[in-house]
């Protein structure tokens, strides 16, 4: 299965999780000094660690129409899909 995002959409969402995790860190401690810096060392290690960890196979840029080119699978959303119906399905059908 190969996916065709732009460039916008395939920024988009990794810049909202960004947005919605500073956020969370703004609600619970404000946006102090030392809260921001470690939010930010704890961001900058964990895309290196990705990065390093996860390369990046198949993924190419085409230039003509602005887009990227991404192989996926069917496997990853099963399991996210999987753990989220766990964790917050059965419980809601229990209450």
């Amino acid at each position: 299965m190969l996916q065709i995002l732009s460039h916008t959409s395939a920024c988009a969402l990794p810049a909202g999780i960004v947005a919605l995790s500073l956020a969370g860190i703004q609600s619970s401690f404000g946006l102090d000094c030392l809260p921001v810096a470690a939010w930010a060392v704890g961001l900058m290690l964990v895309a290196f660690i990705g990065y390093k960890a996860f390369p990046h196979k198949g993924i190419s840029f085409n230039t003509e129409n602005n887009a990227f080119h991404l192989p996926g699978s069917w496997g990853p959303l099963a399991l996210i899909m999987a753990i989220f119906f766990t964790k917050y399905g059965l419980p809601s059908c229990r209450a």
